[in-house]
């Protein structure tokens, strides 16, 4: 597939806003170790409810064409960063540093 070559996490949403396709990038962006770990899920599998719909709301705009990613509203950008594995922490610390 040609996305894995890219720089960039790369991922693809169905209509539920569940992932369908994802690159090696966002893979480790995400912290996975596998597609498999997250084909089929959405934002509300790993985030807390409030952030998720905020970002299944931005998914629906974008699907409407009346919106672009560059005018993300700040909370998203949060929850994306939420969303990323905090790094250079040792196991077992990594979900302290999210509390």
């Amino acid at each position: 597939m040609a996305i894995e070559g890219a720089p960039d996490g790369i991922f693809v949403k169905d209509m539920n806003s569940r992932y369908v396709i994802v690159n090696r990038k966002f893979i480790e962006y995400k912290g996975a170790k596998s597609g498999a770990e997250l084909l089929g899920k959405s934002a509300f599998d790993f985030l807390p409810k409030n952030l998720a719909a905020a970002i299944a709301a931005e998914d629906q705009e974008l699907r409407s064409g009346r919106s672009s990613i560059d005018h993300r509203p700040k909370h998203v950008a949060l929850a994306l960063d939420f969303a990323r594995p905090p790094e250079n922490l040792p196991p077992g610390q990594q979900s302290e540093s999210r509390r």
